[in-house]
């Protein structure tokens, strides 16, 4: 239904376009015999007898044996408006296929010039690609270098640390011989400052290991007897006074 009146402009404009070349053809027709019996006329009698022969077909009536020819007027004037309109058609067609296939041609070239360009990304992708892996690489080698030096600086300073901290445990076992007995005669001494400092070191101590362990981390370590706890607290804080006083000293030494 839509189509129906586009169709009907568009076979009026074609003939409106046509007019002056059916005048060009009737002359040319008219004083050139050959061109009106050879060019003209065929198209025109063929035409008529393809329209009575169908008018019959559809009014339901017999076919006739012979349908009869036009005469030459009509055969000039209906071979010259169905030339002018077949040439006037072909030409609309032939601009209609020229238009799209430039179109195509110039689509064609548009995406042949955006398949480059993504080609052209593809490989610079790549590139940057094996320039990360090979950043990667050297990184991973740059870890295993820098495990192997901080490998062999604490392989150099680990005894002197040892020694040190062995150092430290013997100095400090006098004090926290002496603060253990201040702390079991003080009860606000052992409560205040010994108890606490050993469960303080027993929860740090208990979420290092799990840590270490991978494991998950407990919502909550259980406390020490109070007897273990003043114990643990007692030696921490003897190694505390020890580290403390010898490092005072040194400081003391460097700075006279």
């Amino acid at each position: 239904m839509v189509y129906f009146p586009l169709a009907k402009l568009g076979f009026l404009l074609v003939k409106q376009i046509a007019k002056p070349i059916t005048r060009i053809l009737k002359q040319t027709a008219t004083s050139n015999e050959k061109f009106r019996k050879y060019i003209v006329a065929p198209p025109a009698q063929i035409f008529h007898w393809i329209g009575v022969r169908s008018k019959m077909q559809m009014l339901g009536m017999n076919q006739p044996s012979h349908v009869p020819p036009l005469n030459k007027a009509m055969a000039i004037e209906m071979g010259s408006d169905l030339l002018s309109e077949i040439i006037v058609l072909t030409i609309g067609v032939s601009l209609i296929v020229f238009e799209f296939t430039r179109q195509a041609r110039k689509d064609k070239l548009k995406h042949d010039d955006h398949k480059a360009k993504r080609l052209k990304l593809f490989g610079e992708l790549e590139e940057l690609k094996d320039r990360v892996n090979g950043h990667i690489r050297e990184i991973e080698y740059l870890k295993v270098k820098l495990k192997q030096l901080v490998y062999k600086m604490v392989l150099g300073v680990f005894p002197l640390g040892k020694v040190a901290i062995f150092g430290i445990k013997q100095i400090a076992k006098p004090v926290a011989n002496v603060v253990l007995m201040v702390a079991t005669r003080n009860v606000a001494f052992r409560k205040m400052l010994c108890a606490p400092a050993g469960q303080l070191m027993n929860w740090l101590e208990v979420r290092c290991k799990m840590y270490m362990l991978r494991l998950p981390q407990p919502k909550r370590v259980p406390g020490l007897r109070e007897d273990v706890a003043t114990d643990i607290g007692s030696k921490l804080i003897a190694e505390v006074f020890v580290l403390t006083s010898g490092l005072y000293f040194i400081w003391c030494e460097v700075s006279r």
